[in-house]
């Protein structure tokens, strides 16, 4: 960030943000995890971008566009290095993984307008509140380094938090538990269908007592007659002493 924004913080402040667990570093891994959560994210940034946005000034009773506006400026070219699509799709994929989006400022001089915008991190903003003035500033942290913002530094879009008025509401606080489900389910059936064997299916009893020895022996044969799915539906050869037995349905 350009050090015109603020201060570094005393990192051995104790208090310096609110609502952290509104917007945990893991609600990021869902989009690279789980299709489902990837793919309703991708959708809607991808319709977010599409809306070619204006900037119009109010004359009497008519609407005048003002392409040559700094507003509609810096919309168009958001910094060196992003487009328009990048700011939207952006702010559109952190507010439904985080509940939250920031858009960071940058100024060429304290008086001239803002002439860029940064996306961040939410998982990485904290928001400090004011008694007085509702919200007292922002606090950036990245590598291990706090930067202190203040509130007309920074575009902040939330959804709506009933909770924490602080904190945004990330749709995945929601949506985690199913999201969850479906990908320990994917898990289990894939090694379900990449093993021939479902040993959680399959009970072996044997005649008298079983040194550990023999125990892991028997079950390293077994990972490798059975641990690939070229070895599925192989027969099993059992050794003088040893029964098996299914215990219910298989969960194939």
């Amino acid at each position: 960030l350009n050090p015109i924004l603020g201060l570094v913080v005393d990192r051995d402040a104790q208090t310096w943000g609110k609502g952290p667990e509104w917007a945990p570093e893991k609600y990021g891994n869902y989009y690279a995890t789980s299709a489902l959560i990837y793919a309703a994210v991708k959708l809607r940034a991808d319709a977010t971008v599409r809306p070619v946005l204006r900037v119009y000034e109010t004359r009497g009773k008519d609407r005048v566009e003002m392409p040559k506006h700094p507003l509609a400026q810096l919309l168009s070219r958001v910094n060196r290095f992003w487009t328009r699509g990048d700011l939207w799709r952006g702010t559109s994929t952190y507010m439904d993984l985080w509940g939250s989006a920031f858009g960071v400022l940058t100024k060429s001089s304290f008086d001239s307008p803002p002439s860029e915008i940064w996306l961040v991190r939410p998982d990485r903003m904290r928001v400090v509140g004011s008694p007085t003035e509702y919200i007292k500033g922002f606090i950036y942290e990245r590598q291990g380094q706090r930067m202190a913002l203040l509130p007309e530094e920074v575009v902040w879009f939330r959804h709506f938090n009933p909770l924490d008025e602080l904190s945004g509401f990330s749709p995945i606080a929601v949506a985690r538990l199913s999201a969850d489900m479906g990908q320990q389910a994917l898990r289990y059936n894939e090694r379900a269908f990449k093993n021939g064997l479902l040993f959680s299916n399959l009970m072996f009893t044997a005649q008298g007592s079983v040194a550990d020895s023999e125990l892991n022996d028997f079950y390293e044969r077994l990972k490798k007659r059975f641990a690939t799915a070229e070895n599925a539906q192989r027969p099993l050869l059992l050794g003088g002493g040893l029964e098996p037995k299914l215990l219910g349905f298989s969960p194939r």
